[in-house]
């Protein structure tokens, strides 16, 4: 898809007017948080004297602006032979564990240098790809475990998610290279052919803030359900994460429950 310099300048026209709002709905839904690009989305005025709270070491290459949520910041490196290293750190000063989960390959097969978008329902979106590489993905995961909710496959040559994803109410827009500037729903995915809306599989809103855990353990228990050779295979990527992770656990139960329906 090609689009025109008019088309894309009233496209970016159309996201700086109708994006302002949305920063109040959504915590860093577009890169640096807003379309002024302050990087500042709450009013509140930084520390008038900065100070080394914590370091933490590595050898990875971070390109992209690290993104801000709560108590977690994102932030997403280059290793060795450009590996992507994409990873949720603790900013709590006197955190026991400063990663708190992390992708890397085989699921993330691309270098990723896109600084994620957040939404105030705890999903993250961001892209993979580099202008070197052709065809790309677009991850849509939970903030507080890692866990796929779903991926957009975007092929072709000189295609790439380089940028950060702006998202207004329940859309993500991007651009992608060659693939041009593209738009898609938030709260939709494609299992085995057919289309689902996420939000109705979802039961009642609990009272209060519902548990990462218990929104993992429900994304599984609906893979589970379908039991379709491409909900296996997101099941085997959950499967193969951190060890003693709960998503990691309820995935790996769900597999086997799967493979015993098979036989």
């Amino acid at each position: 898809m090609k689009v025109s310099l008019q088309a894309l300048a009233l496209l970016c026209l159309w996201l700086t007017e109708t994006a302002a709002p949305a920063q109040t709905v959504e915590p860093w839904a577009t890169y640096r948080g807003n379309a002024q690009r302050t990087g500042n989305t709450d009013g509140v005025a930084g520390p008038q004297q900065p100070k080394v709270l914590w370091v933490i070491k590595g050898k990875d290459h971070v390109i992209a602006s690290p993104v801000p949520a709560d108590d977690k910041l994102f932030v997403s490196g280059l290793g060795a032979f450009n590996v992507a290293h994409f990873s949720c750190l603790s900013i709590v000063p006197a955190a026991k564990q400063r990663t708190l989960w992390g992708k890397t390959a085989p699921y993330l097969k691309l270098p990723t240098v896109s600084s994620p978008a957040l939404t105030k329902g705890g999903q993250l979106v961001f892209g993979d790809g580099m202008h070197q590489t052709d065809g790309a993905v677009l991850h849509c995961m939970d903030i507080d475990t890692g866990l796929s909710l779903w991926q957009y496959p975007v092929p072709g040559r000189l295609v790439h998610l380089e940028g950060s994803p702006t998202i207004v109410g329940n859309r993500v827009y991007l651009g992608g290279g060659a693939a041009g500037v593209f738009c898609v729903e938030l709260d939709k995915a494609k299992l085995d052919g057919k289309v689902l809306d996420l939000a109705s599989l979802a039961p009642p809103a609990p009272r209060g803030p519902m548990p990462a855990w218990v929104r993992a353990a429900r994304a599984t228990v609906v893979l589970e359900h379908f039991g379709t050779p491409e909900a296996r295979q997101v099941l085997e990527r959950v499967a193969d994460g951190e060890t003693d992770a709960l998503p990691t656990k309820a995935a790996r139960e769900s597999l086997d429950r799967v493979k015993g329906k098979a036989k």
